[in-house]
């Protein structure tokens, strides 16, 4: 992407967004920064602040405005009450003229609301709908309530994470929301592309059980090949079948390593150990990788031998050996290759201030990726939003506003 690039691929896509919480803002996030113009329909909510504000006193205020920053930001916001007719009859005007719809409902909720896909596509044949849920919108499972933690569950993936000899853990953040995320965004892709050969739209299903399952390697290998026989485990900090590959503690930190079996021989000597290519233990591969926990102490103790962890990479990067520093999400934030590759953008919000956020991680040569605005303060589009596509004037939007069908909270009235 160059600085001349104006146009993101998704430019003069409008998606209508019916999500909340993570997995389907994070498919709205992906269409938002590839250009999409991505209309949040949010219900009025039911506390009497209808967003999270911004405190310095209070981290859970703040968490939770960062959080809908981070998840909202390039999109704008509608607060409507589709369940009162005309807040009905104004989601379905608004998806007539639309490409795109997204929720993330449990299975029955937009269809209770009358906004399914069945529905929807009646008033837009053209209309591609995705639905983002934890099981999928058929099968036994389909209307159970699911979360992150339950598709980490039901995936299996859960019960691979941690360390053998210990309750399953948890990952560092919701894997399985935002592969359902990511896998959402994709279909959209592939859906506009077929619409645009056959002229309809289609309904997409996303079960977040179902895009963490079919990302298993290993662990289904294993499984299949043995014919159910293997039962894959934990693995902790160590790879069950190769070694040294894992994490290993130096005098500052924490880092990892995999010498691969064709580098084994070069590691040994980078690290000043020659003899253990004799060692009985350590060869052939099989046998180093079972008696791969008597191998960390030997590699940790190289490793601190060196003030620094980042010495120590030194020589192993210069060898070409597989190895980075373990680092914090502040750390991440700040090397150098985000912002040689002006990874991480920033974004002026109107109370939380400057935000440096990820941009979505796509690289186009002919297409921009950017974050186009700030996450929208709740009802900040309702008058430029109804009054641009259905023709609404001022006076009809305050009206709908003081029925209570539409809702702004009350520092978006000076942005609309």
């Amino acid at each position: 992407m160059t600085d001349a690039l104006d146009e993101g691929a998704l430019d003069g896509v409008r998606v209508i967004d019916f999500t909340n919480y993570i997995a389907g803002p994070i498919v709205t996030r992906f269409l938002a920064d590839m250009g999409a113009e991505v209309i949040k329909l949010e219900l009025p909510p039911r506390e009497t602040t209808v967003s999270p504000r911004f405190n310095n006193k209070n981290f859970g205020a703040a968490y939770l405005s960062v959080a809908f920053a981070l998840w909202n930001r390039g999109k704008k916001s509608v607060c409507l009450d589709f369940h009162k007719p005309q807040g009905l009859a104004i989601a379905k005007e608004l998806v007539r003229r639309a490409d795109v719809v997204v929720e993330n409902f449990s299975p029955g909720v937009m269809e209770r609301a009358g906004l399914s896909y069945d529905e929807l596509r009646k008033v837009n044949p053209r209309i591609i709908m995705v639905s983002v849920s934890g099981c999928g919108q058929t099968g036994p499972l389909a209307h159970r309530p699911g979360n992150d933690h339950v598709a980490q569950a039901l995936s299996g993936v859960m019960d691979l994470t941690g360390y053998p000899d210990r309750a399953p853990a948890l990952p560092g953040y919701f894997i399985a929301d935002n592969n359902g995320g990511v896998h959402g965004a994709i279909a959209v892709c592939a859906a506009l592309f077929r619409r645009e050969r056959t002229g309809r739209g289609q309904h997409i299903d996303i079960s977040m059980v179902e895009a963490l399952f079919h990302l298993h390697d290993m662990g289904l290998v294993e499984h299949l090949a043995s014919h159910g026989e293997a039962r894959p485990a934990r693995m902790g900090s160590h790879h069950p079948s190769t070694s040294p590959c894992g994490v290993f503690e130096a005098r500052d930190g924490y880092v990892v390593i995999t010498a691969l079996v064709h580098h084994w021989e070069h590691f040994v000597k980078v690290i000043g150990k020659p003899e253990l290519l004799a060692d009985p233990r350590f060869n052939p591969a099989q046998r180093r990788a079972e008696n791969r926990l008597e191998l960390v102490p030997i590699i940790e103790g190289w490793l601190k031998s060196f003030p620094s962890r980042d010495d120590a990479l030194k020589i192993l990067n210069a060898n070409h050996i597989l190895a980075a520093p373990v680092l914090s999400v502040a750390q991440a934030m700040e090397q150098p290759q985000f912002a040689e590759r002006g990874f991480i953008q920033h974004v002026e919000h109107p109370e939380v201030g400057d935000l440096p956020l990820p941009l979505t991680p796509l690289r186009f040569s002919e297409s921009a990726t950017r974050i186009a605005r700030p996450a929208p303060r709740i009802g900040e589009h309702n008058l430029s939003v109804l009054s641009a596509y259905l023709g609404y004037t001022q006076a009809q939007v305050e009206e709908l506003t003081r029925r209570g069908i539409l809702v702004r909270e009350p520092a978006a009235a000076q942005c609309s």
